[in-house]
């Protein structure tokens, strides 16, 4: 299997790569590393916005006359008018493109035009070069464009490392390697005296640039960081660096550097700050520390994954040893983690050997900075991990998977805490990650350091003494956490051993061919948190129900309460009334059983909703229900199967009589619960009052769960629903009444059939207008609009509302009654057309008033509840 432990150092280098003219799409190795790294550092060019380079991309005729009057000394070019059709004032470009005009750098493409977005050619742009070195006189009297510039440029070695034809267009990186070879390249100039001659000057480019940003470049082995040094503990303070003994300042943070010959950019300026850095002619090599075979004082050895037969080797001698980020004084033995050797010079003896380590955890909680682990675990000694983060002599990287940069807070229980961290712990660099993979053990190595989840392969991580720390068996099913290798660390939560729990409600004996058992079971389902704030205080209650009812058969051999036997040995009946734990076997049938008693008989227990809790005086025993507790929900007397399907509600400080099973003693979490309560499916489920109205579109007979029941298609809001009731019962009564217009409001049960309806009105059958139950609690009314306010502020409701005011005869006189719509969460406006039938979702731009259009107005049917408007429906003849 490969080795994932790299993937872990990939991701810590990837986000401690020096800024500064160095970029993560840039090997060091490739020919053009240091062209670009110059060019990069004295301003010349520069990378995108994410922090690459893009060596392969292509580079504009626009874009290089930036470059190369940039490589003059020239920046900030400010827009301006040019001699170009196709360059405008304001075209990006423009201030470069007429400095280059303007200094006989280019001539454009003939017809009074530049062509800035087509891309620069090989000889284009070295035409444009050597007249920045001012050759171009030399060019023209070896035959001018294109061939006498591509000669003079040949003669000055600016092609060297750059492999392609004249017409062909240049990359990025060969843009980089044309202005880096031009850089030490001597600028000719004219003189004037009796006569105009070109003298070749003692001059580069590079001269030109260094003296103007007062720059010199300098090259060594980074020998100490603000964070460590190659022989002890550093006394440099912020991003100070220090190069073969001499200190520097920056602005950037160069301790990933540590160790490393580089090459660097130091501005003088009275200042002595380094303004880029990169590595310079290393030679890296990281192992694996579970791939090394031997180590001592003078040599590693090791079997690489590319050549796992083979056993590699490498000198050591004389080597500086940096763990997890500072010096030590001996080369320690890891077992999660790797060394990387370093060779400054090229001889194939390493001067410096990084050392990283790391230690995987599962964060049990956060508390004030500070994370617990789980399962007892410790690092050094404390099962916790504190984040110094008062004191500056700690400095603490902590990123995501993503390697996205987090805050302490971001991390939780349940995540994965991987500590790389040195041995006085004030450098450490933290990954935490929800990464999880689920599913059950289907094989494990000798020593467990493989374990298959789901007939997929992953390696185990192990704690600083190279013991495994996953202890599991094959069969056992659970959440496992993973670290930043992919490896997995351990166990989230419990496990499962694949077992699926339920309340048994009954059992039966079948006759036939053979005899045979089943049970019947309800499983856990509903959980659902609701927090409501009422005069400043919160309300919190919980709703459960069980999801669905099983009839269960029992496999020939059995293995009942651990012990194995035949199906015809065990008696059913004695599961009724319990929980029971459970495995099917491949064609369903129950193989494993196991019946879980109860911690005490039925007690009544006091439910604390926020912490999910149950607890009290007349209580056995407090334990926890969170959200992997499996609740069952079990009516006192059940007069059907429809009973168990009851949403039962727990409110927060309410008293209970529930039945918890398996309290685990650290965490006090059930393994499951069962609320004994009051649940009668003829008892109607309550209509919550927000609910929005509906209008029916049409009822039918139809078949659901094998049961004739009708199915109910209306409009609520934007959405079409389609919902069933249950084959018997007052909304099945009340279902068969219904018909097309009705507006209704309906509930419904766990099983989300319809347990309740309530028909508030029908816009079937309208004659004359009216108002009906005036200022009672069930107000109707048909009649046209008079007129119509939208968007205005209602001085009552101090919210935004639209104004109708209907009237009930066709000129408009009589009685005239006002309703407010709120704009927002305001009622659905529908549509009714008699004479098509059809029901529509409309809005009050629709509707025309009498003072609009006299007898022609609008007609609607307004549906009042307690004052305020549940429905309006325009009626279209």
């Amino acid at each position: 299997m490969k080795k994932l432990i790299s993937l872990f150092i990939c991701i810590s280098m990837m986000f401690t790569v020096a800024l500064g003219a160095s970029y993560p799409d840039v090997d060091t190795s490739d020919t053009s590393a240091e062209a670009i790294f110059d060019v990069s550092a004295l301003g010349i060019m520069q990378g995108f916005e994410d922090g690459t380079f893009r060596a392969d991309a292509l580079v504009t005729r626009a874009q290089f006359a930036k470059i190369a009057v940039t490589a003059m000394g020239v920046s900030g070019a400010s827009n301006t008018d040019t001699d170009f059709a196709d360059v405008t004032k304001e075209h990006w470009a423009s201030g470069y493109i007429k400095f280059a005009s303007d200094s006989k750098l280019i001539n454009g493409i003939g017809d009074g035009l530049f062509a800035p977005e087509e891309k620069v050619t090989l000889q284009e742009a070295a035409k444009i070069v050597v007249c920045v070195l001012g050759r171009g006189i030399e060019a023209e009297s070896r035959g001018g464009y294109p061939s006498g510039y591509m000669a003079t440029a040949s003669s000055l070695s600016l092609f060297d490392g750059i492999s392609i034809s004249a017409d062909e267009e240049l990359t990025r990186g060969d843009v980089a390697l044309l202005i880096y070879n031009a850089l030490d390249a001597y600028v000719m100039e004219s003189t004037y005296s009796s006569e105009e001659k070109y003298v070749v000057t003692d001059r580069t480019l590079r001269a030109n640039l260094e003296r103007y940003d007062d720059c010199k470049k300098v090259e060594g082995i980074v020998t100490a960081t603000r964070k460590s040094t190659l022989n002890g503990q550093s006394d440099l303070i912020g991003n100070r660096v220090e190069i073969d003994g001499a200190a520097y300042k920056s602005d950037i943070d160069f301790s990933s550097l540590l160790g490393y010959r580089v090459i660097a950019y130091v501005s003088q300026n009275g200042a002595d700050k380094v303004i880029a850095m990169q590595k310079y002619e290393n030679e890296e090599v990281v192992i694996d520390a579970d791939s090394i075979s031997h180590k001592d004082s003078s040599v590693i050895k090791w079997y690489a994954d590319d050549n796992p037969d083979k056993e590699k080797k490498y000198n050591i001698t004389g080597a500086k040893v940096i763990y997890n980020g500072k010096h030590t004084d001996s080369l320690p033995t890891v077992y999660n983690g790797t060394y990387k050797l370093v060779d400054n010079d090229n001889n194939n003896c390493a001067d410096v050997i990084f050392v990283t380590e790391y230690e995987s955890f599962i964060a049990d909680r956060v508390a004030s900075g500070t994370v617990y682990f789980k399962n007892k675990a410790s690092f050094r000694g404390k099962s916790a991990f504190k984040f110094m983060t008062n004191d500056e002599d700690y400095v603490y990287e902590i990123y995501d998977y993503d390697g996205n940069a987090i805050k302490v807070s971001d991390i939780k229980a349940g995540m994965s805490f991987v500590i790389s961290a040195s041995e006085d712990g004030k450098l450490a660099t933290i990954y935490a990650s929800d990464k999880k993979v689920s599913g059950s053990v289907t094989a494990l190595s000798g020593d467990a350091g493989f374990v298959e989840i789901d007939g997929e392969a992953y390696e185990a991580t192990m704690d600083k003494s190279g013991n495994v720390i996953l202890n599991v068996k094959i069969g056992d099913s659970a959440d496992f956490a993973l670290d930043m290798t992919g490896r997995i660390i351990d166990v989230i939560g419990d496990i499962s051993e694949n077992e699926e729990y339920a309340y048994v409600v009954a059992a039966k004996r079948e006759s036939g061919i053979a005899e045979s058992q089943k049970i019947k079971v309800v499983r856990s389902g509903k959980r659902e948190k609701i927090t409501e704030i009422v005069a400043d205080t919160e309300i919190i209650t919980y709703e459960y129900a069980n999801s669905e009812m099983q009839e269960l058969g029992f496999a020939s051999k059995i293995n009942a309460d651990g012990i194995n036997m035949a199906e015809s040995d065990i008696n059913a009946s004695d599961y009724v009334g319990t929980v029971i734990g459970y495995t099917l076997s491949a064609d369903g049938k129950i193989k494993k059983i196991k019946s879980y008693s109860f911690a005490s008989e039925t007690t009544t227990y006091a439910f604390n909703g926020k912490l999910q809790s149950f607890g009290g005086y007349s209580s056995r025993e407090a334990f926890f229900a969170d959200d992997t507790t499996d609740i069952f929900c079990v009516p006192e007397s059940a007069d059907s199967d429809d009973d168990y399907f009851e949403i039962v509600t727990l409110a927060h400080k309410g008293t209970y009589d529930v039945k918890p099973i398996a309290i685990d003693p650290d965490t006090q979490k059930a393994k499951a619960a069962v609320i004994i309560s009051k649940m009668d499916a003829d008892s109607p489920t309550p209509i919550e009052s927000d609910k929005e109205v509906s209008i029916v579109w049409s009822v039918g007979g139809s078949m659901k769960d094998g049961e004739e029941s009708y199915k109910i298609t209306m409009l609520t809001g934007e959405e079409i629903e389609e919902v069933y009731t249950k084959g018997s019962g007052t909304a099945h009564d009340t279902a068969l009444t219904l018909k097309k217009g009705d507006l209704i409001k309906y509930s419904l049960d766990s099983q989300d059939k319809v347990s309740t309806i309530n028909r508030l009105a029908s816009i079937q059958g309208l004659g004359k207008f009216y108002r009906a139950n005036e200022n009672s609690p069930n107000e109707t009314a048909y009649a046209k609009v008079y007129s119509i306010e939208v968007n205005k502020l209602s001085q009552l409701r101090n919210e935004m509302v639209d104004e109708i005011t209907i009237c009930f005869n066709d000129d408009g006189s009589g009685q005239l009654v006002e309703y407010d719509l709120p704009r927002e969460e305001g009622p659905t406006v529908y549509k009714y057309n008699r004479r098509l039938g059809d029901v529509s979702i409309a809005t009050t731009d629709e509707i025309t008033s009498f003072e609009e259009v006299g007898s022609n107005a609008t007609e609607v049917f307004v549906v009042v509840r307690n004052n305020s408007v549940q429905a309006l429906v325009i009626i279209e003849k």
